[in-house]
């Protein structure tokens, strides 16, 4: 009988001793879940701030490449006009339509007169 007794005292200390043991291996695990919640949260905060980052940058260059469209666009039609100017002089050398230029005077009295240098050579007094 005291034998069994014994026993019995035996195996009540070892099943105290193994909830012991799980009530602490419980509570590293739910220490261990609570880092990993706060780990988790940190990441969806770190991942929000990419995202939006990332869409401002999209938003940006967008808004860049609309921007140089746009320039290079007014750019390129500047440089037309110039190309189309450039050829009429072209096509026109060493001749001034003073008339032409006076009635667009006359037409525009805003307009600022240009001041016209012309340089003559000895071909003109020929």
């Amino acid at each position: 009988m005291h034998q069994q007794h014994t026993t019995t005292q035996q195996h009540e200390e070892y099943m105290i001793q193994k909830l012991q043991q799980m009530e602490k291996h419980i509570y590293q695990l739910e220490s261990q879940l609570g880092v990993a919640n706060q780990e988790i949260s940190n990441l969806k905060q770190q991942k929000t701030q990419l995202q939006q980052q990332l869409n401002d940058i999209q938003i940006n260059s967008v808004g860049q490449e609309f921007t140089e469209a746009i320039s290079k666009s007014s750019v390129d039609r500047v440089l037309q006009r110039k190309d189309k100017s450039v050829n009429k002089v072209k096509k026109q050398p060493g001749t001034l339509k003073l008339d032409l230029l006076n009635q667009i005077f006359t037409e525009y009295p805003n307009l600022v007169r240009p001041i016209i240098h012309i340089k003559l050579t000895d071909e003109d007094f020929n």
